[in-house]
Protein backbone atom coordinates (compact mmCIF):
# COMPACT_ATOMS: atom_id res chain seq x y z
CA UNK A 1 0.00 0.00 0.00
CA UNK A 2 1.37 3.36 -1.04
CA UNK A 3 1.65 6.09 1.61
CA UNK A 4 -0.22 9.33 0.88
CA UNK A 5 1.97 12.13 -0.45
CA UNK A 6 2.21 15.69 0.80
CA UNK A 7 3.19 18.65 -1.35
CA UNK A 8 3.97 21.97 0.35
CA UNK A 9 3.74 25.05 -1.87
CA UNK A 10 4.40 28.67 -0.90
CA UNK A 11 2.65 31.18 -3.17
CA UNK A 12 2.77 28.75 -6.13
CA UNK A 13 0.81 30.98 -8.52
CA UNK A 14 2.35 34.33 -7.59
CA UNK A 15 3.90 35.12 -10.97
CA UNK A 16 1.74 33.03 -13.26
CA UNK A 17 -0.62 34.39 -15.89
CA UNK A 18 -4.33 33.42 -15.63
CA UNK A 19 -3.99 30.48 -18.02
CA UNK A 20 -1.04 29.00 -16.13
CA UNK A 21 -2.87 29.51 -12.82
CA UNK A 22 -5.84 27.51 -14.10
CA UNK A 23 -3.50 24.75 -15.31
CA UNK A 24 -1.79 24.64 -11.92
CA UNK A 25 -5.06 24.32 -10.00
CA UNK A 26 -6.35 21.68 -12.41
CA UNK A 27 -3.17 19.68 -11.73
CA UNK A 28 -3.67 20.13 -7.96
CA UNK A 29 -7.23 18.82 -8.16
CA UNK A 30 -6.17 15.87 -10.34
CA UNK A 31 -3.36 14.89 -7.95
CA UNK A 32 -5.62 15.36 -4.94
CA UNK A 33 -8.11 12.88 -6.40
CA UNK A 34 -5.20 10.40 -6.50
CA UNK A 35 -4.57 10.88 -2.78
CA UNK A 36 -1.98 13.66 -2.78
CA UNK A 37 -2.48 16.22 0.00
CA UNK A 38 -1.47 19.82 -0.61
CA UNK A 39 -0.47 22.43 1.95
CA UNK A 40 -0.61 25.75 0.09
CA UNK A 41 0.38 29.09 1.57
CA UNK A 42 -1.14 31.98 -0.36
CA UNK A 43 -2.36 35.53 -0.04
CA UNK A 44 -4.79 34.99 -2.92
CA UNK A 45 -7.60 33.34 -0.99
CA UNK A 46 -10.23 33.84 -3.68
CA UNK A 47 -8.31 31.42 -5.91
CA UNK A 48 -7.89 28.80 -3.22
CA UNK A 49 -11.55 28.68 -2.18
CA UNK A 50 -12.32 26.94 -5.48
CA UNK A 51 -10.12 23.93 -4.68
CA UNK A 52 -9.56 23.62 -0.94
CA UNK A 53 -11.57 21.81 1.71
CA UNK A 54 -9.82 23.14 4.85
CA UNK A 55 -8.13 26.41 5.79
CA UNK A 56 -5.91 27.81 8.50
CA UNK A 57 -5.90 31.59 8.90
CA UNK A 58 -2.80 33.11 10.46
CA UNK A 59 -2.72 36.78 11.41
CA UNK A 60 0.13 38.44 13.29
CA UNK A 61 1.63 35.01 14.00
CA UNK A 62 -1.60 33.74 15.59
CA UNK A 63 -3.92 31.05 14.24
CA UNK A 64 -7.31 32.74 14.10
CA UNK A 65 -9.19 29.87 12.42
CA UNK A 66 -8.54 26.23 11.54
CA UNK A 67 -11.16 24.00 9.97
CA UNK A 68 -13.36 23.30 6.98
CA UNK A 69 -13.97 26.23 4.65
CA UNK A 70 -17.70 25.58 5.03
CA UNK A 71 -17.33 26.61 8.69
CA UNK A 72 -15.70 29.92 7.75
CA UNK A 73 -18.83 30.88 5.87
CA UNK A 74 -21.52 29.45 8.15
CA UNK A 75 -23.92 31.67 9.99
CA UNK A 76 -27.56 32.51 10.50
CA UNK A 77 -27.34 35.84 8.73
CA UNK A 78 -24.78 36.00 6.01
CA UNK A 79 -23.46 38.49 3.53
CA UNK A 80 -24.70 37.65 0.07
CA UNK A 81 -23.36 39.16 -3.15
CA UNK A 82 -25.76 39.34 -6.07
CA UNK A 83 -25.29 40.24 -9.70
CA UNK A 84 -28.77 41.26 -10.84
CA UNK A 85 -30.30 42.85 -13.92
CA UNK A 86 -31.84 45.73 -11.93
CA UNK A 87 -29.88 46.65 -8.77
CA UNK A 88 -32.08 49.65 -7.93
CA UNK A 89 -35.23 47.51 -7.96
CA UNK A 90 -33.48 44.79 -5.96
CA UNK A 91 -32.57 47.29 -3.25
CA UNK A 92 -36.19 48.51 -3.13
CA UNK A 93 -37.56 44.94 -2.96
CA UNK A 94 -35.12 43.87 -0.24
CA UNK A 95 -35.21 47.16 1.65
CA UNK A 96 -31.43 47.06 1.99
CA UNK A 97 -28.18 46.67 0.13
CA UNK A 98 -25.15 48.48 -1.11
CA UNK A 99 -23.20 48.20 -4.32
CA UNK A 100 -19.68 46.78 -4.35
CA UNK A 101 -18.48 47.01 -7.91
CA UNK A 102 -21.19 45.41 -10.02
CA UNK A 103 -22.48 43.30 -7.12
CA UNK A 104 -25.20 44.13 -4.65
CA UNK A 105 -24.19 43.20 -1.08
CA UNK A 106 -27.02 42.34 1.30
CA UNK A 107 -27.40 40.52 4.62
CA UNK A 108 -29.77 37.66 5.20
CA UNK A 109 -30.41 34.08 4.19
CA UNK A 110 -29.40 33.40 0.62
CA UNK A 111 -32.40 31.25 -0.29
CA UNK A 112 -34.88 33.81 1.08
CA UNK A 113 -33.15 36.69 -0.69
CA UNK A 114 -33.10 34.94 -4.06
CA UNK A 115 -36.73 33.82 -3.70
CA UNK A 116 -37.86 37.36 -2.84
CA UNK A 117 -36.06 38.82 -5.86
CA UNK A 118 -37.38 36.08 -8.14
CA UNK A 119 -40.96 36.74 -6.95
CA UNK A 120 -40.47 40.45 -7.74
CA UNK A 121 -39.20 39.74 -11.25
CA UNK A 122 -35.57 40.70 -10.61
CA UNK A 123 -33.29 38.45 -12.66
CA UNK A 124 -30.47 37.06 -10.49
CA UNK A 125 -27.50 36.50 -12.80
CA UNK A 126 -25.02 35.32 -10.18
CA UNK A 127 -25.08 34.86 -6.42
CA UNK A 128 -22.33 34.06 -3.95
CA UNK A 129 -21.71 34.12 -0.26
CA UNK A 130 -18.84 36.12 1.05
CA UNK A 131 -15.41 34.86 0.11
CA UNK A 132 -12.49 33.47 2.07
CA UNK A 133 -10.98 36.96 1.90
CA UNK A 134 -13.95 38.33 3.85
CA UNK A 135 -13.88 35.32 6.19
CA UNK A 136 -10.19 35.99 6.90
CA UNK A 137 -11.01 39.59 7.80
CA UNK A 138 -13.83 38.46 10.08
CA UNK A 139 -11.74 35.85 11.92
CA UNK A 140 -8.74 38.17 12.16
CA UNK A 141 -10.74 40.90 13.87
CA UNK A 142 -12.02 38.62 16.64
Amino acid sequence: MKEPELIVADEPTANLDPSARMEFYEAVMKLNRRGVTFFISSHILSELEKIITHAVFINDGRITFAGRINDTMAGEEEEVYLLVDNPEKAIRVLGQGEMEGGYLKVKGRMREIVDKLDDAGVNVINVRRYSLDEAFKRFSSI
